[in-house]
């Protein structure tokens, strides 16, 4: 296991959760990023890692088997999350 702490930012494809995902990993976090839509968060991964930020995976949050299958990667890898920040619009 890495040293790294790891945060899950969820609305991270832009926003104050980009911000927020951001700030992070310019702070040495290792960022899993939630997402509603798929392709706009491979773009955002993309986007992030090209700036040389560690963006380590992403989670269509919308969809259980995603969550389910970052849930099953998560656990042997890091055993822990120590960030969660669930970045809910609010209407």
């Amino acid at each position: 296991m890495d040293n790294k702490k790891t945060a899950l930012v969820t609305g991270a494809n832009k926003g104050s959760g980009l911000t927020i995902s951001c700030l992070l990993a310019k702070k040495g976090c290792q960022i899993w990023i939630g997402v509603r839509s798929l392709a706009r968060g491979q773009q955002t991964q993309q986007e992030l890692k090209a700036t040389g930020l560690n963006i380590h995976e992403q989670i269509e949050i919308a969809d259980r088997d995603s969550v389910t299958k970052a849930a099953t990667q998560l656990n042997p890898k890091l055993g822990k999350l120590d960030v969660i920040i669930n970045n809910k619009k609010i209407r």
